[in-house]
Parts: structure tokens; C-alpha cells; sequence
């Protein structure tokens, strides 16, 4: 371990021409960006059936008869890793350990954070150039995240564009320090981006898959791998029209899987994909959400069912939670000047995420109900 973070009370994709996800208009996609996905998407065949956007599907509890609850009183806990010029939380196990990303001068370093508040010294694969990604992570002790390789496309996650190829995933078992690779499916074309993993090892994620239609050189899918199976359960795109994208973020322990996509109104929506692999679409945007700004985009979901995300509106983007179609609470640290993320949820209700303070640097939180 390396230190503590400081505690008190108290965003971004592109369009497919390389098919890159920029920050500046995303949703924390992979540490990517908050404010919407620019790759267009539409309403169509979901997992190889036809599907709508009101079409009538189960709550996203994973117990529907006891409707998930959310805190509307936080506690903020400021997290910024030593040395950093970066720190971002992405995802928290039901333990309250954490998970993320941090850049200095030598690139950008994965790291865990125990529920203490002490660092772990940075991760970074092996085969990795400039950055390795820590996303997301389960109770049992496995990571799941990406790298950027040797010969691919420099930057870092947060703020650069994802290309098409030359980024590649994994799960990180803690007790055996060892990377296992995430291949890309049969249609995957290079970059895979796992985002979350539940207890049972099923990542949710999304890849850059070939279009055969000829209209654009790659679509964006996601996708549910068994690390049991070390194979692929499911891959998925929610419309069929060239230049559409369909990122899935988090996973639950029932299995339930969120994301964003882009609809025939060409907005960007949240989306719930219940555990029948049909979607939950109407009810899972922000009410407050404003196109062009970027719509909504669902990061995480509770074993509960509680949501977590990000939406925008007019004056950038702001962290989220979900219970139900009627409950939305809204995260604010007391020292976020600009666009806020809710990337992780746990059982307990707490959350993690980042914000920009008023130097404009970018730093990680965890939110504990009041």
C-alpha cells in the first residue's frame, strides 16, 4: 500500500470515422468520457429478436416484490492517489473496496483501494504502452479493465479517443497476480472494453465488432463473457442502421446489465437488459436529461436494482441514482465545480465516481448514505 486518500464531508464518444470515443462528449464510458455517445444507434433487433423502447418488461430489481430503496443524504469522501495529476473511481465490491485509474508523468496506472482508504501500488499489464484501466471489480477477488497496447494509439483513459483496434481486456485475479485476456468475439474487429464483473464471473462490456453491411467499417456491440466459460454468454446491438452503438457498462449479481445507446431520435439513452436478455428502456432516462447535451447513460446497478449513472444537461454532466421510474436522486460533492460521474454501486448503497473541482482537475469520490 502507498497511502491514504484525503476524505471530508461534503465526462464522452466520437463518431465511427476510426471509430474513437472521445471524452468531451461521453459518458465515463471505460473511463472514456461523459456528455453522450456520438455513435448512432437505433431501435431494432436486440440478441437476434426485435425489441422497442416501450416495450413491456419486469422491473430491474433483482427482487421485484421489495422495490430497491436509494439514499437521498450523502457523505463525501475525496480520493486522489499520490502523485497523481488524475484519480477516477470506477467500480466497488459489496466489501466497499474500490477500484480505478490514475495518470502522472509516466502515463496512466490501474489501482485498488481498500476499505480503509489505503492505496495499492500501481497496476499496470504487462504488454500495456501508456495506460491500464481498473473498472470494475466483484467480491471474490477478480478485476476487470483494459490496456492500451505497445503499438496502439497513445493517450489515456479520460481523455483521449478509443480506437477501433489496439486495445485489449482482461480479469486481474488478485490472489494469483495474474492477467487473464479478454478475446474479442468471432465478429470483433481489435478493441474490447470489460467494464463490470459479478460474484458468479460474468463481465459485461462492449467491443468494436465488423459491419457486414459495408456502410461503416466497425459498430459498436456489447457484450456478457463467463470467465468460467472463458467464452462469450451474449453479444448484442440494440438497432441495425450503419454507424450505431450499443456500450454496456455494469452487471449485476442477477445478471441484469446497463449501458447506453443511441435511438432512432437520435438521442442517447440508458437502458436495462434484464436477465431474459429484453431491454428496460422507457423509464431508465433522467427526466432532466437534455439532447443535444448527451442524454443519459446507466453506469452501474445494485444487486438491488438500484442504477447508477450520469445524464447531462445544459450545464454538463451530473451523477445519478435510479430506485424506479418515479425516484431519481441526484450525487453533488460540495467541491465539484463542473461535470460530476456515479460509476459504481454497491449493496450498501454506496457509490463511486468523479468530478472536476475548480482547478479543473479531475478527482474520485465515495459517496456513503447518510
Amino acid at each position: 500500500m502507498v497511502g491514504r486518500d484525503r476524505a471530508h464531508c461534503s465526462a464522452r464518444t466520437g463518431p465511427l470515422s476510426d471509430v474513437t470515443v472521445d471524452r468531451r462528449h461521453f459518458l465515463h464510458f471505460t473511463g472514456l468520457a461523459f456528455g453522450g455517445v456520438m455513435v448512432l444507434a437505433s431501435c431494432g433487433r436486440v440478441g437476434g429478436r426485435t425489441a422497442g423502447p416501450t416495450e413491456p418488461v419486469p422491473p430491474a430489481s433483482a427482487t421485484p416484490d421489495a422495490p430497491p430503496r436509494v439514499s437521498r443524504n450523502y457523505s463525501y469522501a475525496t480520493v486522489e492517489y499520490p502523485k497523481s495529476v488524475k484519480t477516477t473511481l470506477y467500480g466497488i465490491n459489496n466489501k466497499g473496496e474500490t477500484a480505478g485509474y490514475f495518470a502522472d508523468g509516466k502515463g496512466v496506472h490501474g489501482f485498488l483501494r481498500s476499505v480503509g482508504g489505503e492505496f495499492s501500488d500501481a497496476v499496470d499489464h504487462p504488454e500495456a504502452g501508456n495506460a491500464t484501466a481498473l473498472l470494475g471489480l466483484n467480491d471474490t477477488g477478480d478485476v476487470v479493465g483494459y490496456y492500451h497496447g505497445k503499438s496502439g494509439q497513445g493517450g489515456y483513459p479520460g481523455s483521449i479517443s478509443l480506437p477501433s483496434r489496439g486495445v485489449f481486456s482482461f480479469v486481474y485475479s488478485l490472489g494469483a497476480k495474474k492477467f487473464e485476456p479478454i478475446a474479442p468475439p468471432e465478429d470483433g474487429i481489435g478493441t474490447v472494453v470489460a467494464f463490470g464483473i459479478n460474484d458468479s464471473g460474468l463481465v459485461s462490456g462492449w467491443y468494436f465488432a465488423q459491419d457486414t453491411s459495408g456502410r461503416s467499417e466497425a459498430i459498436v456491440k456489447g457484450f456478457v463473457w463467463s470467465k468460467a466459460a472463458r467464452g462469450y454468454v451474449d453479444t448484442f446491438r440494440y438497432g441495425d442502421e450503419a454507424g450505431e452503438g450499443t456500450f454496456a457498462t455494469g452487471i449485476n449479481g442477477a445478471g441484469l446489465v446497463v449501458g447506453q445507446f443511441v435511438g432512432k431520435d437520435k438521442a442517447r439513452h440508458a437502458f436495462v437488459r434484464d436477465s431474459k436478455r429484453r431491454l428496460v428502456i422507457s423509464s431508465v432516462d433522467h427526466p432532466n436529461a437534455r439532447e443535444p447535451e448527451g442524454g443519459t447513460c446507466a453506469m452501474a446497478i445494485s444487486d438491488s436494482g438500484v442504477v447508477a449513472g450520469i445524464y447531462q444537461d445544459r450545464q454538463g454532466g451530473r451523477a445519478y441514482l435510479r430506485a424506479d421510474q418515479d425516484t431519481f436522486v441526484e450525487l453533488r460533492h460540495p467541491d465539484a465545480a463542473s461535470d460530476m460521474s456515479a460509476c459504481g454501486i454497491n449493496a450498501s448503497g454506496k457509490v463511486v465516481g468523479d468530478f472536476y473541482d475548480s482547478r479543473g482537475t479531475t478527482l474520485g469520490y465515495l459517496a456513503t448514505p447518510a
